[in-house]
């Protein structure tokens, strides 16, 4: 490939900032307007400007997070912190190793995208159930962290949407919901970094005079994930995860429909 609209780029990289940190799905968004934009046949273009995106969204989360990413790394209840994180991220790494064929496989359709984004929907609604908090850092036990990492696990699935996902199930074990937001998005880091090393290799198919979009594209998911973590941070607080059920159920219907149908 020899050039891709600059246009394109940026709504690629401003989408990913957004849809990572929304409960909504940035992999199915990203699947869905690849292939409607013509970027589908792409192939090591298309793979290596997704770990440039996903890059983006990593350095958002250390510029909103730097305090507890340092405290983490301080004796007491900052390193167990930073135990529970690694808790929490062995499920997906273990999932991402062991079904790394059967996950690229899905990538490749938009079907299972527009179906993860309506369950993705289901599990927003059902938020409205969950149960009194009473968990914070100080308090949170092991058994909490891995079921959160499983439902990290569970969101390598086109569609499913890994913050949704995870703030839904910290809600369900009974965290105080800036305790879920926040251990949600710090969960991001060690998954997007392991992915982005893993996938690192892929840059080197990569042309020099495409280099350029690729490093707008990544800043402008920069900015865009920044703005997004500092307005979920609000929503959660504010008990109205639920709402974004609605456009989960919007966009993956009219997917479907349009795939299945048209």
């Amino acid at each position: 490939m020899s050039s891709i609209p600059i246009w394109k780029v940026v709504f690629l990289g401003a989408l990913q900032g957004a849809t990572e940190f929304f409960p909504v799905s940035s992999s199915a968004h990203l699947v869905i307007f690849q292939q409607y934009l013509g970027l589908g046949r792409e192939g090591s273009f298309l793979m290596a400007f997704d770990v440039a995106l996903h890059f983006g969204t990593l350095l958002a989360v250390a510029a909103v997070f730097w305090r507890d990413l340092i405290w983490i790394f301080q004796k007491g209840e900052g390193r167990r912190l930073g135990l529970l994180l690694i808790v929490a991220t062995v499920p997906a790494a273990a999932v991402g190793i062991l079904f790394k064929g059967f996950f690229e496989t899905l990538f490749a359709d938009v079907i299972p995208a527009g179906f993860f984004l309506m369950v993705t929907g289901l599990i927003l609604w059902l938020t409205q159930k969950a149960p009194a908090p009473a968990i914070q850092f100080s308090n949170m036990k092991q058994k909490q962290a891995w079921l959160v990492g499983l439902a990290q696990a569970a969101a390598i699935l086109p569609g499913l949407s890994r913050s949704g996902a995870t703030i839904a199930a910290g809600l369900f074990v009974k965290m105080h919901p800036q305790v879920a937001v926040r251990f949600s998005f710090l969960m991001a880091v060690p998954a997007i970094l392991g992915a982005s090393l893993v996938e690192a290799h892929k840059f080197a198919a990569l042309q020099f005079s495409i280099l350029l979009p690729v490093l707008l594209g990544t800043i402008t998911a920069f900015a865009v994930g920044y703005i997004s973590i500092r307005w979920m941070l609000k929503i959660v607080a504010g008990k109205k995860l639920y709402q974004f059920a609605w456009y989960c159920w919007g966009v993956g219907g009219i997917v479907l429909v349009k795939e299945l149908f048209f």
